[in-house]
């Protein structure tokens, strides 16, 4: 019955959305269609009290991994609470871990969109610029989800001091200037989109220079 109720709580939907099995006790098999526990709804919700029932009084895993392998601690950065995050890093979860698809905490939370994990995160020594299975990276997470606050964070942070990343392209060949540019008219706020438009020009400026410098140094 709590596991039941804590269901409801942490994740907002319906318990009949979910398939309970009720011999293991602390959600490890409390899985929707994604395969999600009732820790993974708690940390994507925030739910920190609920996080801490799971972790200390259940034995729940802090590493438990969707049917793709996503973690709690990637979903508690994605959705920005800190908090939870922090939480459950100090009891073991892995901050290098991988889902199927090669995403990790940077993808995470540059298509979340959380400036205030991603500085955490990045003193934490996580790498924003590794690319995923299909060649994306924190900016092209960020660009594609036109999360306008992220991108200005990793063009003055991360990418600042590798340029060379911003002309890494995914494996269908857009970088993560074209894909932004792409995704321009799906910004329905004119202010968003003016500063998006603002910082695009930026990305593409500073690949530019780094092409110009680069061809500079080849010619010796």
């Amino acid at each position: 019955m709590i596991l039941v109720l804590l269901k409801r709580d942490a994740s907002g939907h319906q318990v009949e959305d979910c398939r309970i099995d009720p011999i293991t006790f602390g959600g490890n098999k409390d899985e929707t269609r994604y395969g999600r526990t009732s820790l993974h709804w708690a940390a994507r919700h925030g739910c920190l009290d609920i996080v801490r029932f799971y972790v200390e009084h259940c034995r729940v895993s802090v590493d438990a991994k969707t049917k793709d392998g996503t973690t709690p601690f990637q979903l508690a950065c994605y959705a920005g609470h800190l908090d939870v995050a922090k939480y459950l890093q100090s009891k073991g979860a892995s901050i290098d871990v991988k889902n199927r698809f090669g995403c990790d905490v940077s993808h995470w939370v540059a298509m979340g969109g959380s400036v205030q994990v991603a500085e955490w995160l990045s003193r934490m020594g996580v790498n924003f610029i590794n690319p995923q299975n299909d060649g994306h990276t924190s900016l092209h997470k960020a660009a594609l989800k036109g999360q306008v606050s992220m991108l200005e964070y990793l063009l003055t942070g991360e990418f600042q001091s590798d340029r060379s990343a911003l002309l890494l392209r995914d494996k269908s060949g857009a970088t993560a200037l074209e894909l932004g540019k792409a995704m321009l008219p799906n910004v329905k706020n004119a202010a968003q989109r003016s500063r998006m438009e603002e910082l695009l020009k930026r990305v593409e400026q500073a690949g530019r220079a780094y092409r110009a410098l680069a061809g500079c140094d080849a010619s010796g």
